[in-house]
């Protein structure tokens, strides 16, 4: 796995991943299927978040392949589990 791939995603990079995802998948959550206001901050719990369908945790990666928008509270109850321990499939997987 090369560095980057697990290296964290900081500052402006984040929103332009944000952008770009939106862009890709539309503004909706990818665990609810709620709509994201992308001009909240991520840290408000409607806040765009990015989702690593598999987590860094379990060996997921930051490619974009890995990523989808998520709100920042349906990201949190996810934590690090893959979307087959949540009991159900998410939206987009």
């Amino acid at each position: 796995m090369h560095p980057d791939q697990t290296k964290r995603i900081t500052g402006r990079a984040i929103r332009r991943t944000v952008l770009e995802l939106a862009a890709r998948d539309g503004n909706r959550c990818a665990l609810c299927g709620g709509p994201i206001d992308l001009d909240l901050a991520g840290t408000d719990p409607d806040g765009p978040t990015l989702e690593h369908r598999i987590p860094i945790a379990l060996g997921g990666t930051n490619d974009a392949d890995n990523l989808a928008l998520a709100h920042h509270v349906c990201n949190a109850r996810r934590g690090k589990r893959n979307p087959t321990q949540l009991g159900r499939q998410s939206r987009q997987w």
